[in-house]
């Protein structure tokens, strides 16, 4: 998943919209509980969907509510400051592509 904005710029009527910031690649955390663990692990479910998103308040010091589907089986639902998704958002750049913005996982 990723979070990003476009913007409807003049030019090119038949593509008005530009790609204007872009966050990094993330998945959402697996909720459920494997048999026999005690702790949630740090790893994510096979199949994650977003299917809904709002801002609740506003885009400055709001929260970011994100809904998805968890293995085609059931649903979840998180939070964000959206302190932290600006945070995540970096500029697109003149001539950027998504594959030059996207950065390698570290372990």
């Amino acid at each position: 998943h990723a979070f990003f904005t476009i913007a409807r710029e003049g030019g090119d009527p038949s593509n008005p919209f530009k790609l204007k910031r872009l966050s990094n690649e993330f998945v959402f955390r697996a909720n459920s509980l494997p048999k026999g663990m005690t702790e949630l692990p740090h790893d994510a479910d096979v199949i994650q969907f977003a299917s809904g998103i709002d801002v609740v308040g506003n885009d400055v010091d709001g929260r970011l509510v994100v809904s998805y589907g968890i293995n085609d089986c059931e649903g979840g639902v998180f939070g964000l400051a959206m302190e932290l998704v600006q945070e995540m958002l970096r500029e697109v750049g003149p001539g950027e592509e998504v594959v030059d913005l996207m950065e390698t996982i570290k372990r």
